[in-house]
């Protein structure tokens, strides 16, 4: 249980952090169709650049669906879980990941691989 809770724990945070990636996206295309309508406007390029940049939010809407999806089937494992209602809502995910150092020992060990031969 440890394991399969680990996994969905990730596999929210790593789905959210998508969502968040393809609204930020979202918002960059807006502008670029911004931009780009005001310089076919101004006659310095053609309109296949903004009609390009539309097709692209097209394909983001439909990962944000595919995303959504997805979110919904994670948040109803989560709260399986937890014992909890499918349709509880659970509040951001977020955990703080350190590096982690490699000694020097490390590095000589990985020189002498066979898989780096």
């Amino acid at each position: 249980v440890l394991v399969i809770a680990t996994q969905t724990f990730f596999r929210a945070m790593h789905n959210q952090r998508a969502l968040e990636l393809n609204a930020d996206l979202q918002q960059l295309l807006d502008q670029a169709t911004e931009s780009g309508k005001a310089r076919y406007r101004a006659g310095e390029t053609a309109h296949h650049e903004w009609l390009l940049v539309r097709a692209e939010l097209a394909v983001l809407q439909t990962e944000k669906i595919r995303l959504s999806s997805t979110q919904r089937a994670l948040r109803a494992q989560l709260n399986e879980l937890r014992n909890k209602p499918p349709l509880e809502p659970i509040g951001r995910i977020d955990m703080q990941l350190e590096a982690v150092s490699r000694s020097d020992s490390d590095a000589s060990d990985l020189a002498t691989s066979p898989e780096l031969r």
